[in-house]
């Protein structure tokens, strides 16, 4: 892995102490720093933060930055056709939520600038999207649950995770 896009769920879980992930998406956060793994921020996903935080508090000098545009809102658009597609077909998907939509974006933009993974909370987006996605329109995506502990997911123990 060499970059990843974050979703607002490791945004909040990052920032706000009180958060149960707090700690997991701090850990993560370091070794992504300390790997120099490269951390891109969404337009997308800066507007849902800043829904209920400023996000001017974001580590902004530690992320790249990319906006929303044409080709991100066509390819998202092909993944929301996609979705509804399937539910009509009867897989459930819950294209219509709001977040499935932000989500397909986020995806979009994961795909057209080629990202390895992709760090979020929400467990359920593997199976519902991320994958059918990912298979029906050719491009590979790491996922990383923000549930798991960093040195669970990466199998590392020791040194690293004392130090952070």
């Amino acid at each position: 892995m060499k970059t990843v896009l974050l979703d607002n769920s490791f945004l909040i879980r990052l920032l706000d102490k009180t958060e149960s992930l707090h700690e997991n998406a701090r850990k993560y956060y370091e070794y992504f720093l300390k790997n120099k793994i490269e951390m891109y921020l969404s337009a997308i996903a800066v507007s849902e933060y800043a829904v209920a935080n400023d996000p001017t508090n974001l580590p902004l000098n530690k992320m790249k930055f990319l906006s929303f545009d044409f080709r991100d809102a066509k390819v998202s658009g092909e993944f929301s056709q996609f979705l509804l597609a399937q539910r009509k077909q009867g897989v459930d998907y819950d294209a219509s939520r709001q977040v499935v939509v932000n989500d397909c974006k986020l995806l979009a933009q994961l795909k057209n600038y080629q990202l390895d993974a992709f760090i979020t909370k929400d467990k359920a987006a593997q199976n519902k999207y991320i994958l059918p996605l990912s298979s029906q329109f050719n491009f590979k995506v790491e996922f990383v649950d923000l549930n798991i502990p960093c040195e669970n997911y990466f199998g590392m123990q020791g040194e690293l995770f004392n130090t952070i």
